[in-house]
């Protein structure tokens, strides 16, 4: 059987938060290895499993070559991007560094087009440009930073758009004990380095997925509140007053709240849409409040 769980939050005048996970049990690929991790137990709470890079190179429909950041960033030990409060599993891969056999998840989380005048219909998508594309993929090989696919993608994925490879784990058994838990890395999380929320190197995490033949489920699998952010909240207020600031963009704090992130970008990709600031909710990210001056 194969699940697809589409968890999403909106957190009012914030952005919609989407957050996946795939959990597949039973599934049979031409070039599958299931079960090729052999069986792991849980029993400490948020636990990561997978592995996440980003993708450096845009990838034509049809290639099998991928070229990452990092490769040692999907490395099953020694990862730099843990979070406080996370831990992992030695055993949670058999093999330390990505091999042939393994499984990967390509993920582009945005990009869109959206209408961007300072109308009612800003924020409307006029073109997806293959935000939300996803494709999962075994490994042929690895040589540095590229990765050849045993196969040939069906889609394509533009990397300055953000799009991750992420490793999937591949289990014969997997246990959850009671009080354990498994969980991604959030989308975002400061953990992935860059000064700025808005760092590319910042714009992955958010997945949780593996394979298993079979899942004993007495904790938690659970991806809440590991997508897209809202707006960063601004310290201090405007002064109130009578004049009510109606614009859907603004490029300065002091007539509007932050826009949350969205398939269309977050911050500086608004910000070349007119400004960060304002009511205007561009796709699937929500609008702040405007002010009175």
């Amino acid at each position: 059987m194969n699940t697809l769980k589409i968890h999403s939050k909106n957190f009012k005048q914030k952005v919609k938060f989407l957050t996946l996970i795939f959990l597949f049990t039973s599934v049979n690929f031409i070039f599958a290895q299931v079960g090729k991790d052999g069986a792991l137990t849980i029993n400490a709470t948020n636990t990561v499993l997978n592995r996440y890079t980003r993708v450096t190179a845009d990838i034509p429909i049809g290639s099998n070559s991928i070229t990452v950041f990092n490769i040692n960033e999907l490395n099953r030990d020694g990862i730099a991007y843990l979070p406080s409060g996370y831990t992992t599993n030695a055993s949670g891969f058999s093999s330390n560094e990505l091999q042939t056999g393994d499984l990967i998840l390509l993920f582009q989380a945005q990009g869109a087009i959206i209408n961007s005048t300072n109308t009612i219909s800003y924020g409307d998508v006029s073109s997806l440009n293959n935000s939300g594309r996803y494709e999962m993929a075994y490994v042929g090989s690895v040589a540095g930073n590229v990765i050849s696919l045993d196969c040939k993608t069906r889609f394509a994925y533009f990397s300055s758009n953000y799009v991750q490879v992420v490793r999937i784990p591949q289990y014969t058994t997997l246990t959850v004990n009671s009080g354990a838990s498994v969980v991604p890395i959030k989308w975002g999380d400061s953990a992935f380095g860059g000064a700025d929320p808005s760092a590319a190197t910042r714009r992955r995490g958010g997945f949780l997925g593996l394979l298993a033949n079979n899942i004993v489920n007495n904790g938690a699998i659970q991806a809440n509140e590991a997508g897209f952010r809202g707006g960063t909240i601004l310290n201090g207020s405007p002064p109130s007053g009578d004049v009510y600031y109606s614009d859907f963009f603004y490029n300065i704090t002091s007539r509007a709240g932050e826009k949350g992130e969205s398939i269309a970008g977050y911050r500086p990709d608004y910000d070349a849409m007119g400004g960060r600031y304002g009511r205007g909710a561009p796709a699937n990210g929500g609008g702040d409040p405007n002010a009175f001056l």
